[in-house]
């Protein structure tokens, strides 16, 4: 089987958890004797509108990628005005014609073109749709509002979307109303059309497969959905036993509580940092984060934080960490992992390694970290983006230390016994489970109805359109 993934980045120009799991499935799947080749967006537009080729080695294997990066030039090119893109899809063409795969696995548009899986369709090319995050259903990509932080569960629509997105930069004040209300219908329309011609749809967890559906107002598209987890090596349990004192948490011996992953408003850490300052008695916690931000400026915000709202010693910043080597830091020996994040996440790869380390949870009651959390032992869910209820919760937890030890208990319990409500199965049975959704998606080829409506656009006409559009946005941005 020859089989084409395609994400918004790859390793090692960009990492993250999508890049970092298109990567592992990959080579697994290049593992189990595929010909496989990796189709990437780029933050790489110095040199200009170009494709490049590079090869990526499985360590494992010693089998080696072809990883094909499509780099756009033009401004701003993640804002959702520039999410369809002809030029660079002209450019996925491309390089479809020449590799001819049986099958695409699409995991991301940004930084490509919304229209990957029409691209695609149009020469013939089934695509399997693997969804890692809201952005199908979101002009500002997960579904925080700029103007209060908090979740939105609106379905995407004109109104409200298209002036919520409009307070996330670059002001476009030369798009009058009536234009922004017919660009959000038609990033809708688009979107659908991904879906309803994906020959399958793969989701991490079944609430991520409902929100999609419910945001983007369809339930036509998810007829044929299969939750799978995504892809990682998982490490062995490794348990620093910590003490826990035989009454309360004090400051004299703390409850200690471990964040690791991206510092920003998406992800929470400044709510954790509030959250900690609205306990009673702030000084009998310690919190440790290990991490870096997207900016120095939001760095700065939370130091600024901790050193005039909370006591010293209260909170400890690490910067950047190995996930190969969480066992060895510092932070390992933390009571509890806890986690802000704000998002819709789809599965929680961070949570994972927590229960690796032997550590319980305190988790969000939204998307997948709500859906996991809700029914096991070894964690505890709090309200969403609400600082006073996380505080609530930590206090209740530095007044029962045999509560923090069952935690710890039922989460290594879970890794034991391989419970994959703690963690995503092996990469090796995860590269299975795709393999033979790929074949399914090549034996049942493109869906009738969603190729029939497809054929009916005027695609020249659509193509010259856009390009007009995003050309006649660059010269206006660059005026300005």
């Amino acid at each position: 089987m020859k089989l084409g993934l395609v994400a918004h980045g790859y390793p090692p120009e960009l990492v993250g958890g999508t890049e970092n799991n298109v990567q592992a499935l990959a080579r697994a799947l290049s593992g189990l004797g595929h010909d496989v080749f990796v189709i990437a967006g780029s933050m790489d537009y110095a040199d200009g509108w170009r494709r490049s080729l590079v090869e990526d080695r499985d360590p494992i294997s010693g089998n080696t990628l072809r990883v094909h990066r499509i780099h756009r030039a033009d401004l701003y090119f993640d804002h959702w005005h520039k999410s369809a893109s002809p030029a660079a899809g002209q450019l996925f063409e491309e390089i479809l014609r020449e590799e001819s795969p049986d099958v695409i696995n699409v995991h991301h548009w940004i930084r490509l073109s919304r229209d990957l899986v029409t691209r695609a369709a149009r020469l013939g090319i089934p695509s399997v749709v693997t969804l890692h995050d809201l952005w199908t259903t979101c002009l500002v990509a997960f579904r925080i509002r700029p103007d209060t932080q908090d979740f939105c569960d609106a379905p995407l629509a004109p109104d409200p979307c298209g002036d919520c997105a409009s307070k996330v930069g670059p002001a476009t004040p030369w798009v009058q109303v009536a234009e922004t209300m017919s660009r959000v219908a038609e990033f809708k329309l688009d979107m659908s059309r991904e879906l309803e011609l994906a020959a399958l749809i793969v989701v991490p967890c079944e609430v991520h497969a409902k929100a999609t559906a419910r945001f983007l107002a369809t339930d036509l598209v998810f007829g044929n959905v299969h939750v799978l987890p995504p892809a990682r090596t998982p490490h062995p349990l490794s348990v620093r036993r910590v003490s826990e004192p035989k009454g309360e948490f004090t400051k004299d011996e703390p409850l200690v509580l471990a964040y690791f992953g991206k510092w920003s408003v998406l992800k929470g850490t400044d709510l954790l940092l509030e959250a900690l300052s609205l306990t009673r008695e702030p000084e009998r916690f310690r919190l440790l984060i290990a991490g870096d931000s997207p900016t120095p400026e939001h760095d700065g915000r939370l130091r600024a934080f901790v050193k005039s709202e909370l006591p010293a010693g209260v909170v400890t910043f690490f910067g950047p960490y190995d996930h190969s080597r969480l066992s060895q830091h510092e932070l390992s020996a933390a009571h509890l992992f806890v986690t802000g994040t704000r998002a819709h996440e789809s599965f929680g790869l961070v949570v994972d390694e927590a229960l690796e380390l032997g550590m319980g949870c305190l988790l969000p009651n939204l998307g997948a970290l709500g859906e996991r959390g809700a029914r096991v032992e070894w964690a505890t869910v709090f309200e969403s983006g609400d600082a006073r209820d996380l505080a609530r919760t930590l206090d209740q937890h530095a007044d029962d230390p045999a509560r923090v030890s069952a935690l710890r208990d039922a989460a290594i319990s879970a890794v034991r016994d391989g419970d994959f409500t703690a963690r995503a199965p092996s990469l090796e049975v995860l590269a299975h489970k795709m393999e033979e959704l790929l074949e399914k998606a090549i034996a049942g080829g493109l869906p009738a109805l969603p190729l029939a409506k497809m054929r009916a656009i005027d695609w020249p006409t659509r193509e010259v359109r856009l390009q007009d559009q995003n050309d006649a946005w660059d010269h206006t941005v660059s005026g300005l």
